[in-house]
């Protein structure tokens, strides 16, 4: 008879922790649910007023980048000519191109991963 109620026991302790698993999942599941419906809001025209300031000045920033980066290289260019002999001019030029190249691709790159 030990041997019986002691099955009975295990059988309804296993019973209970099914339970408990698929009520976790469950709760997994709806969070899971309402993240993805947060994500899709999201953007500059989704969230709330903080984050359309985050997005607004993540805009105005890269715009400030984009004519620094573009007033650098103009110098960066001019100093070359001014720097090196005619000679090695075309060299240094595309060498400096080619690394604000690699530059751009390699950020390019980096968002890519990121915005999956």
């Amino acid at each position: 008879m030990t041997d019986d109620s002691t099955t009975t026991t295990d059988s309804t302790r296993n019973s209970h922790v099914d339970d408990d698993s698929i009520d976790r999942r469950d709760d997994v599941a709806e969070r899971d649910d309402r993240e993805s419906r947060g994500r899709s809001r999201s953007g500059f025209f989704g969230g709330d007023l903080y984050e359309r300031l985050q997005w607004l000045a993540l805009v105005v920033l890269v715009l400030v980048a984009v004519a620094t980066l573009f007033s650098f290289y103009t110098n960066v260019t001019r100093l070359i000519t001014i720097w090196a002999s005619r000679k090695y001019e075309p060299a240094l030029q595309a060498a400096f191109a080619l690394a604000v190249l690699a530059s751009a691709l390699a950020g390019i790159v980096s968002l890519s991963r990121n915005l999956r």
